[in-house]
């Protein structure tokens, strides 16, 4: 199984169609929505497809490894970018 994790910072248009896409593949699951704007649309999507999301700072993205650590938390094997701004 492989697991992604989806960053993203506005509506989540690409966001969704990755997630229609993979949701029912038999070896790729989307497992987290990653943000660093916490009123981003594309955070509502975790909710309605049953996503865990997380919301990133600056320095927490930067400056420390808080990030690498909740990825392991969640085993994710690949990050996609989709219109993620940093």
């Amino acid at each position: 199984m492989y697991n992604i994790a989806i960053f993203a910072s506005g509506r989540g248009s690409n966001a969704e169609r990755i997630i229609t896409y993979f949701q029912h593949h038999q070896t790729i699951k989307i497992k987290l929505l990653v943000s660093n704007k916490p009123d981003a649309p594309v955070l509502q999507l975790g909710e309605r497809f049953g996503i865990s999301t997380l919301i990133v700072q600056q320095p927490q993205f930067s400056k420390t490894t808080d990030l690498l650590a909740q990825l392991a938390v969640f085993k994710i094997n690949f990050i996609v970018l989709a219109g993620f701004l940093w």
